[in-house]
């Protein structure tokens, strides 16, 4: 016998068998979500009748639908899932929004970007600017999630309805990318950053990964999590509206982009399905229908440094392992938000990238053999109840240089990729990266517009597409 699939409904947490029993006892215990924290928060007996049995909703003064339970009979632990499912009814239930073409920015100037015609767009939103350790006067949202209260950057929160309402008042599905950085519009104090980074951290990291595994760490992610559920997918997108969360960034490449420290790769995976799981959760009991991506670079079955086996995985190997922690844990409609870049970012004809067969242990996945994506996440261990799970491509750009060859190179390889992504249907959307060059970006220039605001060629095959 085994948990097939955890429920949560208004008032229970309801736990399906395997098979039907009569009058079994079993002994339910309930625990933080927080992978660190090791002792029950309390334990349950009860007796099953039938094929499912039930605990109420709130327990030790917790919402039981974030909770991770463990089940045993007098045999022992019983397996299958330990975490929550299936949300139950949401506050919210309208449809996903259809777009009606793939085109995508990472928006720098909004007018701008509609007079493109983008009908996507990708947004950064940083835990430490939304969330304060006490409230700053005038300057706080008061929030209270979850038994405890919370206190949000109000001057954030409005920047941030001033960049998703315009867009998704003129019809553009927006998505936001969450991350845990110590410094983004602001800079997050040395006590509340330990608070909320992950506890093993190095500095050396551009972004830390959440911290799924204290309570203190957990409990502000999903308090985040579920103010930017509540604010940006209101019925009346009174803030606007946003209907995407795309969880940390480049993740396969942890070290630099969501640094959990010099972690083995199980553990990693271990962890940020957690992060996947808790977004998925606390955001869907607001919102049915809203999607959680998992975010990867180009590396696919290779690492960006294969010589620190701890510090960069295989962006292959991790969306297997994820897939099957909550194959064992509970399944749930996670997705990919996958980074095509060319092999060589200062090189933009991608279709001469000789790492990027059309294999499935491709070193790389870029926009010349994006099949392999597409194909591994048809294999049924990798569906969702027997459908392959979305892509959406949420970050990717083709460097120009400053000469007239390398500027009609970078339109020249839009208009390739722009040509590949139309003729596959699994991709949802084309979100480009950048909109204007950026002197931060190590020299790269992925603009559509140069840095004096200039329009290159690639600017008018964007807005043609």
């Amino acid at each position: 016998m085994k948990i097939t699939v955890i429920t949560a409904s208004k008032e229970e947490i309801r736990f399906a068998l395997s098979e039907s029993v009569s009058r079994r006892r079993l002994s339910v215990a309930m625990f933080s979500p927080a992978l660190l924290e090791e002792a029950p928060l309390c334990s349950l007996s009860v007796t099953a009748e039938g094929d499912f049995f039930t605990v109420s909703r709130r327990i030790a003064g917790r919402d039981g639908a974030y909770l991770c339970y463990t089940v045993a009979d007098e045999t022992g632990d019983l397996e299958g899932a330990r975490y929550v499912s299936d949300m139950g009814e949401a506050r919210y239930s309208y449809s996903y929004p259809a777009a009606d073409s793939k085109k995508g920015l990472q928006v720098t100037d909004t007018e701008d970007a509609l007079a493109l015609g983008i009908r996507h767009a990708a947004l950064n939103v940083n835990l430490g600017d939304f969330m304060m350790e006490y409230p700053e006067g005038a300057n706080t949202i008061y929030f209270r999630f979850d038994g405890e209260d919370y206190y949000i950057r109000k001057s954030i929160a409005e920047h941030t309805d001033g960049c998703i309402r315009p867009l998704s008042d003129a019809g553009v599905t927006v998505n936001l990318i969450l991350l845990n950085a110590p410094a983004w519009l602001t800079q997050v104090s040395e006590r509340f950053w330990k608070k909320i980074a992950h506890p093993t951290y190095e500095e050396e990291g551009n972004i830390a990964l959440f911290d799924v595994m204290t309570e203190e760490g957990c409990r502000y992610y999903r308090a985040f999590v579920a103010f930017l559920a509540q604010r940006y997918t209101r019925e009346d997108a009174q803030f606007g509206r946003a209907v995407g969360m795309i969880i940390g960034n480049e993740v396969n490449s942890q070290w630099i982009w969501a640094n959990a420290g010099d972690v083995p790769f199980g553990d990693y995976a271990a962890q940020y399905t957690s992060a996947l799981r808790i977004a998925w959760q606390t955001a869907s009991a607001v919102y049915a229908h809203i999607r959680v991506y998992a975010s990867l670079d180009h590396f696919w079955a290779g690492k960006m440094d294969p010589a620190s086996p701890t510090r960069f995985y295989s962006g292959r190997d991790l969306l297997a392992a994820v897939s099957h922690c909550c194959e064992l844990e509970g399944n749930f409609p996670w997705h990919v938000a996958h980074h095509p870049y060319p092999q060589d970012l200062f090189r933009a004809d991608f279709w001469h990238d000789d790492t990027a067969p059309h294999s499935p242990d491709a070193c790389r996945v870029t926009f010349q053999n994006l099949d392999v994506l597409r194909d591994f996440l048809a294999l049924p261990e990798m569906q969702y109840r027997g459908e392959s799970r979305h892509i959406i491509l949420s970050e990717q750009g083709f460097h120009s240089g400053t000469t007239p060859t390398g500027e009609a190179l970078q339109a020249e390889a839009f208009r390739r990729a722009w040509k590949i992504v139309q003729e596959m249907p699994q991709i949802d959307s084309f979100i480009y990266h950048a909109h204007r060059d950026n002197p931060d970006e190590g020299g790269l220039l992925l603009g559509l517009r140069r840095l004096d605001g200039s329009e290159k060629p690639i600017y008018g095959v964007f807005k043609e597409m």
